[in-house]
């Protein structure tokens, strides 16, 4: 799942933040307002051409500069990280039409494994709560996938 970030405030080249700021990443601090939501991989798709050194710098290059640019912005104090889900997965489990379906699933087909992690009954139920947030638009895979 994407990583949401809000911007707490504007980036100011002159503001000492306490951390050096290597040159590759004013581009990205100026392109942030204050108040905004963005997630790391749309950030890259829709300023693509804007972050690199070069015009012609590739899409992961751009994506590097968002991320990175965005764990200097947690030192410095101008993003922090948000939690958009509606719901936590143990909550999304607990719902009477979930535990229902999780009760007819079968568990894992492994006798003496005491982490339920990787039974077919949490996997199910993991992308379950996936397609829950992605139809209630909360869950972004970075790109229309309907094209």
């Amino acid at each position: 799942m994407n990583s949401h970030y809000q911007v707490l405030e504007r980036f100011d080249p002159d503001k000492n933040y306490e951390i050096r700021i290597p040159p590759r990443y004013l581009k990205f601090f100026s392109l942030l307002k204050e108040g905004d939501v963005i997630s790391p991989i749309e950030f890259a798709h829709t300023n693509h051409g804007n972050l690199g050194t070069r015009e012609t710098s590739s899409f992961d290059t751009s994506l590097w500069i968002v991320k990175t640019g965005l764990s200097h912005g947690l030192q410095m104090g101008l993003v922090k990280k948000v939690e958009l889900h509606p719901m936590s997965f143990k909550d999304f489990c607990k719902l009477e039409t979930v535990e229902y379906f999780a009760n007819q699933l079968r568990g894992s087909k492994f006798k003496n494994i005491k982490s339920k992690q990787y039974s077919t009954q949490s996997q199910y139920l993991y992308r379950l709560w996936e397609f829950n947030n992605w139809i209630i638009g909360y869950y972004s895979c970075g790109k229309n996938s309907f094209e």
